[in-house]
């Protein structure tokens, strides 16, 4: 998540237990962030995943990409983003269906690995190392799951990839997020984004810095 591509995770251990958190209400948007019975999961993939972790932030007139962020007492860092992307939702699945598109190329290993899934059309499994500094990797494992929830594959309407990491560094306590694209026109998609971590060293500027990173590679 460096510039418009800074999407790696770098963290130092936390070990304070995770517990309810209230609703927090962003004024700028008028948008409810919801953080319920926080865990190190967010997903069970065993099951069909048919809503993202939060609703998508509603269109503001003339504002192209809106944006969300906060950090909840907790210590969860979040930040949201909704844009329209002029290329049609077949080109931008093709590449929200490599997760080493996302994740970006800087002090990086990303190995992706393909699974079947009954109840997902794609399903991967994503091995990450980081060097974020001289002598320190850091390794963990993530799961992407990809619901249709409109339209084939071969034609899609709208798509949910819902993401989370599963195993690896303590030095990151919770790392999950959702991607929602739907088609607007042969030409056009709308697309948001929400991504949520617990890790010091990384702010709720640095998921969105990584958000915007994201929509530019998927506008080229």
């Amino acid at each position: 998540m460096e510039s418009t591509r800074k999407r790696g995770l770098i963290g130092t251990p936390l070990k304070k237990k995770l517990k309810f958190v209230p609703l927090l209400l962003l004024i700028n948007f008028h948008w409810t962030q919801s953080v319920a019975q926080l865990e190190s999961t967010c997903f069970d993939f065993s099951k069909k995943v048919t809503e993202p972790l939060k609703q998508p932030i509603p269109f503001k007139e003339k504002m192209n990409p809106i944006t969300a962020q906060s950090e909840t007492d907790e210590q969860i860092r979040w930040a949201a983003l909704r844009g329209l992307i002029d290329q049609p939702i077949e080109s931008v699945l093709q590449k929200i269906l490599d997760p080493k598109n996302i994740k970006g190329p800087r002090n990086k290993n990303v190995e992706v690995s393909e699974h079947k899934q009954p109840s997902y059309f794609a399903f991967r499994t994503v091995a990450m190392t980081v060097h974020p500094i001289l002598f320190l990797t850091l390794s963990w494992k993530e799961e992407w799951a990809y619901t249709l929830l409109e339209g084939t594959e071969k034609e899609p309407q709208k798509v949910l990839v819902s993401y989370q990491k599963t195993s690896g560094t303590s030095h990151i306590d919770r790392f999950c997020g959702s991607i929602l694209l739907k088609k607007l026109t042969h030409k056009k998609s709308d697309i948001f984004l929400y991504e949520e971590l617990k890790a010091t060293r990384r702010s709720s500027q640095d998921i969105l810095n990584g958000h915007m990173g994201t929509l530019k590679m998927l506008q080229e």
